[in-house]
């Protein structure tokens, strides 16, 4: 490889020669040259300086060698010249400044002499300068002798300079391109709203996106609109936001209400900034928009569902503390109308004592059901047949300017469900129909079934995804507002008179559906109706009965009966009754006490009888003592409020019983006589 202090050229016996370059014609060259220059247009720069030469080279290339890889950048060779990898191994080492090489030709690779060769060169001249990692070289050949002058080769690192600025406008342009088309997809394809805007309230530039959130037919329509007046829901709700700009120049994740070009609402959220000109002054606002409606709904219907459950729980929790109270009234009035006998003024007065205690255990049973605490039995039913026998019901009860239009979908799968409430649930939403409809109306009852993804049920916690039965009620009436509806299922809210409703109807739906692991779906509005939708998990098994026919023996109780309770006036009630019947009680007020019994009467106890809650040992730490020290004992649970999923979880293997406080003396004998009686 020859050195780069070499003469360029090959050795001639000629006179110096200027390569025919003429300086006027050159000077008008440069002329134009720096013109262009000048104007950003490298592309007719590279075409320009090479066209200078190439009448007097038979090979003229400018190419670039970056990261070992060669890039033609311009040929304007008289003939073809296909330059391969290999010639790369003809350039020399890089040199920050522009250089000039020149070669004998036995001096070159042999890919490059037989090129030259074929073209007959007598002279060769390479100028090279590099820049970064990428080198840019000027090929010049001529069939001619030269001995390459001064003032050529200072003209050629001049042209090679003007080549490398043109290549750099080249890229920089290129790279604009690129990034303008990288813009304009981002732009176009963005699934959320693109704008710009002025301050007066006119789009400058939409996207397709925003176009089609806001319902425009085309951006042109879009950007004819009147931003406050046409998309805000009162103009002056775009107020804040031009302060919030023009103060802090940005705005993030702002959420407000715009109103499509159909007039539905949508919650959006907005990220901006204040575009200024160099006097500071606001030119233009560019920012996004997303349509957050859908989560926002989601989140709202989570929010609600969430303060259900918690009022549930308190419910619950209230409910219990009643039922333990009203357990014992209404055993000792039974236990005093055995005792009045014939006597008719204290007959009356327990009388009474009972119907209201019934009543005052009722209202508590609203609340356990929406509580969802309260224990159900289970059966595998048709809903068809639970909504026709209500609807058998109605029509002979409400008023008859009411028409019940029902429509049942055939072959619907069964559900789990308790039929009793699922009864009550029904009822209570038809009977709040009826009292929409004071001057009369129409009642739809439809039947169908549905299938729901996880996606669908995320503002339903604890429903699984699959196929539901929808029982949809619609009427006519006067409908609510969007505020009566986010309240409806609150335990005590009535929008009734005083007197004509307890508020705890539509409460008690609530949770009767949501304890069959439903949901619920209500949508109303003033003067048009309301429809409520009811839907339950569906099952593939067969419909049966609850009931059961068993035999009651009734031999003489001689049984062992263990009493555990916290509250002593259940003790001593239970006691009382059971002691009365001929059975042996024994007694404990927490779980230790309950232990010290199981040590001490070991197998002799046929029967437990215990709360849920029990002070200083769970009731599961309660029924492992039990398993080992009176396994063949048969366990009764008797609670005013029961978590019944984890009751059976842990009693799963036991002979597990429930009885709801409060009850009556015949109920406890009853149920604590078909346990000890019923076969293993």
């Amino acid at each position: 490889m020859t050195n780069t202090n070499d003469l360029l050229g090959i050795e001639s016996t000629q006179a110096e020669s200027s390569f025919l370059l003429v300086e006027e014609d050159y000077s008008d060259s440069r002329r134009h040259i720096l013109g262009l220059l000048h104007k950003k247009q490298g592309d007719s720069v590279i075409k320009e300086i090479l066209s200078f030469f190439a009448l007097q080279s038979e090979i003229l290339i400018f190419f670039s060698i970056k990261e070992d890889s060669l890039k033609v950048l311009a040929d304007l060779s008289k003939q073809t010249c296909q330059l391969d990898r290999e010639f790369v191994d003809f350039i020399f080492s890089s040199n920050d400044n522009p250089t000039l090489y020149t070669a004998n030709l036995e001096n070159l690779p042999v890919q490059v002499s037989n090129l030259l060769f074929k073209t007959a060169t007598r002279s060769l001249l390479l100028a090279k300068i590099s820049q970064d990692k990428e080198t840019f070289v000027l090929m010049i050949t001529s069939k001619a002798h030269y001995v390459w002058s001064n003032r050529t080769k200072e003209f050629v690192r001049e042209v090679l300079d003007y080549l490398l600025l043109a290549v750099e406008l080249c890229d920089y342009r290129n790279n604009l391109m690129e990034s303008q088309h990288r813009y304009e997809d981002m732009f176009k394809n963005s699934l959320h709203g693109i704008y710009q805007s002025t301050p007066e309230g006119r789009f400058i530039a939409v996207n397709p996106a925003l176009v089609e959130m806001l319902g425009y037919d085309s951006a042109e329509e879009l950007l004819q609109i009147n931003i406050a007046e046409d998309l805000y829901v009162k103009g002056r709700d775009r107020e804040p936001l031009k302060e919030i700009l023009q103060q802090e120049g940005f705005v993030r994740g702002h959420e407000q209400r715009l109103r499509r070009k159909d007039g539905r609402i949508l919650i959006m959220k907005e990220n901006a900034r204040a575009v200024r000109n160099s006097k500071g002054t606001i030119i233009y606002y560019e920012g996004t928009l997303e349509d957050i409606t859908e989560v926002k709904l989601l989140e709202e219907q989570l929010l609600q569902t969430q303060k259900m459950e918690s009022v549930g729980t308190l419910a619950g929790g209230i409910a219990h503390d009643f039922n333990n109270l009203l357990a014992g009234i209404l055993g000792y009035v039974s236990v005093l109308k055995q005792q009045v006998g014939g006597d008719l003024v204290l007959g009356k007065s327990v009388l009474m004592v009972e119907s209201l205690s019934k009543r005052a255990a009722e209202l508590t049973s609203n609340l356990l059901s929406f509580s969802r605490s309260s224990k159900f039995q289970v059966s595998v039913l048709n809903l068809n047949r639970i909504v026709t026998e209500v609807v058998s019901l109605l029509e002979h009860t409400i008023d008859k300017r009411i028409s019940i239009i029902a429509n049942y979908s055939d072959n619907i799968r069964n559900i789990e469900a308790d039929s009793g409430q699922l009864h009550q649930a029904i009822l209570n939403v038809c009977l709040n129909a009826r009292d929409a409809m004071p001057t009369g109306g129409k009642l739809y009852i439809e039947t169908a079934e549905m299938k729901f993804d996880t996606r669908q049920l995320l503002a339903y916690p604890n429903t699984a995804a699959g196929n539901y039965i929808c029982l949809t009620l619609t009427d006519t009436g006067i409908g609510m507002s969007s505020e009566t509806i986010s309240r409806i299922f609150e335990p005590f809210f009535t929008t009734k008179s005083v007197g004509k409703g307890t508020g705890l109807g539509l409460a008690m739906v609530y949770g009767i559906v949501r304890k069959h692991g439903g949901f619920i779906e209500v949508k109303s509005s003033l003067g048009r109706g309301t429809t409520f939708k009811l839907y339950f998990p569906t099952t593939d098994k067969e419909e049966t009965s609850i009931f059961s026919q068993e035999v009651i023996c009734l031999d003489p109780a001689t049984e062992t009966v263990a009493v555990i309770d916290d509250e002593e006036y259940i003790r001593d009630l239970m006691y009382d009754i059971l002691s009365e019947s001929g059975y042996k009680v024994i007694t404990a007020e927490d779980g230790e006490e309950a232990i010290k019994l199981f040590e001490k009467y070991g197998s002799e106890i046929d029967l437990i009888i215990t709360d849920i809650v029990m002070p200083k040992l769970t009731i599961e730490e309660i029924v492992s003592v039990a398993n080992k020290l009176v396994p063949s004992a048969k366990l009764l649970i008797c609670s005013g409020f029961a978590d019944l999923d984890k009751v059976e979880s842990v009693l799963k293997d036991r002979h597990l019983k429930f009885l709801q406080k409060p009850f009556f003396v015949e109920e406890l004998l009853l149920c604590v006589r078909r346990i000890l009686t019923k076969e293993e």
